[in-house]
């Protein structure tokens, strides 16, 4: 329960550049690089359409994303099958599902098999790499609204002490005169 006065909650959505456009982290991950180049420049074709900003950062190899990029991502396109290596992609949503509970995976494969795996990890989408071209943009538009749905905040000061409590937590609010009680979800 967090208590603050009526006048001192605001709320704001996701993080904004200077401009007021959304800005969003965007992982790639697959072992073929050509595919890679040819998934970035879908996705910011994409984003131009939607008017979103985001950084996108491409990895070849899983092991080479860093702990830091994997906690604060929010969409992450991941291969399941990496050729020669002792992973897979469910093993790298795994580690990313203990980093970044919250984070989008859409899984990228040519193996249909992989499917089932995929609702372990809590998996978004899985999207065939042969239906690339048709499914990603509606793919990534829902994947961008479900990112700014999760990051909606509301912004409370108490006592001067700025506290951001994401809307999802909320359970409900009680008003007597000018004091608001928050009731929050128990995870």
């Amino acid at each position: 329960m967090i208590k603050a006065a009526q006048n001192e909650t605001t709320s704001s959505i996701i993080s904004w550049n200077e401009t007021g456009v959304p800005m969003i982290r965007i992982i790639l991950c697959d072992d073929d690089a050509i595919f890679l180049e040819r998934m970035r420049s879908d996705i910011r074709a994409t984003l131009k359409k939607l008017d979103i900003e985001a950084v996108i950062q491409i990895f070849t190899e899983a092991e080479m994303i860093p702990q830091r990029t994997m906690q604060e991502c929010d969409i992450i396109f991941l291969d399941i099958d990496f050729n020669d290596k002792k992973y897979t992609g469910i093993d790298v949503a795994r580690k990313i599902r203990e980093a970044q509970k919250n984070a989008i995976i859409i899984f990228l494969t040519n193996y249909i098999e992989y499917a089932p795996e995929g609702y372990e990890v809590q998996a978004f989408r899985y999207l065939l790499k042969a239906d690339l071209s048709a499914k990603l943009d509606s793919y990534f538009d829902s994947a961008v609204q479900e990112v700014l749905r999760r990051k909606q905040l509301v912004t409370i000061s108490i006592n001067s002490e700025i506290i951001d409590v994401p809307v999802n937590d909320i359970l409900y609010l009680e008003s007597h005169r000018r004091i608001i009680v928050m009731h929050l979800l128990d995870e």
